[in-house]
């Protein structure tokens, strides 16, 4: 799968102009897919990544118009690397503490960190503070309004279903495991893990891993 036909499957993805149904902790902008760019000219790369649980940005609107845009994911990917590495050598803490299933095993390819880098998140608003700034029951809104019932998911499911992605959810410390493993049980996805908050290095030699100020 080079990084254009990947492209090409991605920016099937289309839902329009959504109205966050708690507009004073959102900024206007909604995301569905992004795509990490730093694999555009790799012709060997056969593997996909689906990141779930990305906050893509906080702050101010950047008038976001597109539902799949490409971007540098190169600080996700250095962080999900030590996470994929961690794995492969401590499978088993992993297993026991239900952050992967007993039966999966890492691919060379993903070991050699070889692979596009798709990120999603549940919930498509973006927020003007940090997710877990935000009250629960307005993070529950905007995770259930109007049935939103993770549709831009389902596609992307669809979408990639033949690629046979790695899926893994990320952010411990929230909804993320809860509605991460509701998503891996219905559709049944057999190659998952659960991880930290991709967005910062934490030290996987810790158990529960540990954030690194």
């Amino acid at each position: 799968m080079n990084y254009d036909k990947l492209r090409t499957i991605l920016s099937k993805t289309n839902f329009g102009k959504l109205k966050s149904p708690v507009s004073e902790i959102t900024n206007g902008d909604n995301h569905f897919v992004v795509l990490d760019n730093s694999t555009t000219n790799s012709e060997s790369t056969s593997e996909v990544v689906v990141c779930i649980g990305a906050n893509y940005t906080q702050g101010e609107a950047q008038n976001c118009t597109s539902a799949f845009i490409e971007d540098d994911g190169k600080p996700m990917r250095k962080n999900l690397n030590l996470g994929l590495k961690n794995f492969a050598n401590k499978k088993s803490a992993w297993v026991e503490n239900k952050h992967a299933p007993n039966n999966f095993q890492l691919e060379e390819s993903l070991k050699n960190e070889n692979y596009h880098l798709v990120i999603t998140n549940f919930c498509p608003f973006d927020t003007i503070t940090k997710w877990q700034d935000n009250l629960e029951s307005e993070r529950a809104d905007l995770l259930g309004f109007d049935d939103w019932t993770f549709k831009h998911l389902d596609q992307l499911y669809s979408e990639l279903k033949k690629l046979n992605p790695l899926w893994i959810g990320h952010g411990l410390h929230s909804e993320i495991p809860c509605l991460f493993r509701q998503f891996q049980r219905r559709k049944d996805i057999l190659r998952w893990l659960l991880m930290p908050n991709l967005s910062y290095w934490y030290n996987y030699e810790k158990w529960p891993f540990s954030k690194s100020e």
